[in-house]
């Protein structure tokens, strides 16, 4: 396990606390780096011998909704093959769970969200929907619903389909835009009840403010991801919708990713600012540095998630399930990241 020190610096969703001003400059290699952490030995060999190291800890996570997850792994690759897979499969989510997706360049792109025939039974939630722990909607957008779904609570199968993928599609635009012109500060609340609204901008604010002790390091990277839109020119930037199957479910979510590359490491952030159901919003970070030159690279990660249903009773007696198959998810993550990578390599 981590020591102390290392295990405090990782906060909820950065790694970032591998790294220090030297490291992110390519002076000190990963290896050095990770003498800090105090790993065993055998920690080290599974490490180099490719094997994912995965942690959770109930203590780094700021909210009752929250379950955090964080690991590394070796693999023999180079930044040319990080930045080719990064541009080729550009979200962390597993391929399996992904179902469909587009990259968001305008409101055009919006064309493909909709339901299948296949996927009725989620369609027949949304006609029921109402606040509660169901779905991640604000008061405007329960509202926009039984305006636009009452009148067809007895049509055909086909117009409920298509009626209800219009109203998902125009939920993702609005929530796109004002993400896009105020950042965290632009996303709405999720109602629950009439006196409970989850504000999950400010939950993803309590992460990326975590992110504020590597300023000097990594000073661009740190203000685009606290701050969005503002300090946007320092990185590339990629919008998406996904739809996703969790736990039998399906969900749609709106994804903004940001990369920093230079010629000695990458940095990547994707945020899930929205997901329609199921958990809050979803935060994961990536970091690469050399590890051994011309042999290999480190990579970091850590994840945050959150899902109201962990505020309660029977949630708080759940939450160890949840963080172990958080850990699972992460480990999930970084087995197919190496395996992707180490085809790739040139």
């Amino acid at each position: 396990m981590m020591n102390t020190i290392f295990r405090t610096c990782i906060c909820t969703a950065m790694v970032l606390g591998a790294l220090s001003p030297a490291s992110a400059r390519a002076q000190v290699s990963a290896s050095d780096v990770l003498q800090g952490y105090e790993l065993t030995q055998k920690e080290i060999n599974r490490l180099e011998s490719g094997e994912v190291l995965a942690y959770s800890d109930e203590e780094y996570e700021f909210t009752a909704r929250e379950l955090s997850s964080d690991a590394m792994v070796l693999v023999h690759t180079n930044l040319n093959a990080i930045v080719r897979s990064l541009e080729e499969s550009p979200s962390v989510i597993p391929t399996n769970l992904v179902k469909d997706s587009a990259v968001i360049t305008s409101e055009e792109d919006f064309a493909g969200v909709a339901f299948l025939e296949s996927e009725y039974s989620e369609v027949q939630e949304l006609f029921a929907a109402k606040p509660g722990d169901d779905w991640n909607l604000s008061e405007a957008e329960f509202a926009m619903i039984q305006q636009r779904l009452a009148p067809h609570l007895d049509s055909d199968q086909a117009t409920q389909i298509s009626v209800a993928s219009d109203v998902m599609r125009d939920i993702l635009i609005g929530r796109y835009n004002r993400y896009l012109a105020n950042g965290l500060q632009g996303i709405e609340g999720y109602k629950r009840s009439k006196r409970k609204t989850v504000d999950v901008g400010a939950e993803l604010q309590l992460s990326t403010d975590s992110f504020l002790p590597f300023e000097d390091e990594f000073p661009e990277f740190v203000k685009v991801v606290t701050s969005f839109p503002e300090g946007a020119e320092c990185c590339e930037h990629m919008f998406r919708w996904i739809k996703v199957r969790i736990r039998k479910r399906y969900a749609f979510a709106l994804s903004h990713i940001m990369i920093q590359k230079t010629e000695d490491f990458v940095l990547f952030t994707e945020r899930q600012y929205f997901v329609s159901t199921l958990i809050n919003s979803l935060q994961v970070t990536l970091a690469w540095l050399p590890y051994e030159e011309g042999e290999g690279e480190y990579l970091g990660l850590a994840m945050s998630a959150s899902a109201d249903v962990l505020d309660s009773t029977i949630g708080r007696m759940l939450r160890g399930i949840g963080r172990n198959k958080a850990k699972d998810l992460v480990t999930d993550v970084m087995k197919e990241t190496r395996d992707e990578l180490e085809t790739l390599v040139e």
